[in-house]
């Protein structure tokens, strides 16, 4: 059986890599490679998704004493479904509550964009192909795309680490409190796209 620890340093690392993810898309931005900016902010947001799940994962399994491995194990491949990450973040759980945001998600607007900005083919829904829609062409991810995507991603951010500083929110980790930190905010504040 994994330990709840492990599941909390995987939460933690997923935290990491996502901010990682966020400064390269920005890094990406400044290049002017969109597309590719889009791509890496969407893959960003689904491992925040990854990091809030799991933290609260554990959090209620550890609180409550409950484990169910059949479960646990449904759970986790769970986690490689990129929508159910995205929504995460706007969740009860998440950087914000916002139904509109968590259903946006929850009908693959993050998905299908991050789709558009990586993959030339048709468009599908629910398997099959929509020819009528023309071929999808990521170079039509425009500055102005890119910068909504980053910006609000951002904007989230900056968000989670002033709450965090102010003392209205605390995370169950503390090496992710230790990551919310006015170095941290100046980052974001300094990188924000313009």
């Amino acid at each position: 059986m994994i330990s709840l620890e492990e599941l909390s340093n995987m939460a933690i690392l997923a935290f990491q890599n996502a901010l990682r993810l966020h400064f390269d898309s920005i890094l990406l931005y400044e290049n002017d490679s969109y597309s590719s900016s889009v791509v890496l902010s969407i893959l960003s947001m689904e491992e925040f998704g990854k990091y809030c799940s799991l933290s609260s994962y554990v959090f209620y399994t550890d609180v409550n004493h409950t484990r169910d491995l059949v479960f646990e194990e449904k759970y986790l491949k769970h986690l490689y479904n990129h929508p159910f990450k995205q929504r995460q973040i706007f969740g009860r759980d998440g950087f914000i509550v916002s139904t509109d945001l968590y259903n946006r998600a929850k009908h693959r607007f993050y998905e299908d964009l991050k789709h558009r900005a990586l993959y030339v083919g048709y468009e599908r829904d629910k398997g099959n192909l929509l020819f009528d829609k023309g071929i999808n062409n990521p170079f039509l991810i425009t500055k102005e795309i890119a910068k909504d995507q980053i910006c609000f991603q951002n904007k989230l951010l900056i968000n989670l680490v002033e709450e965090r500083l102010e003392g209205i929110i605390e995370m169950d980790e503390e090496d992710v409190n230790e990551i919310l930190n006015n170095e941290l905010l100046q980052k974001l504040k300094s990188k924000h796209p313009n």
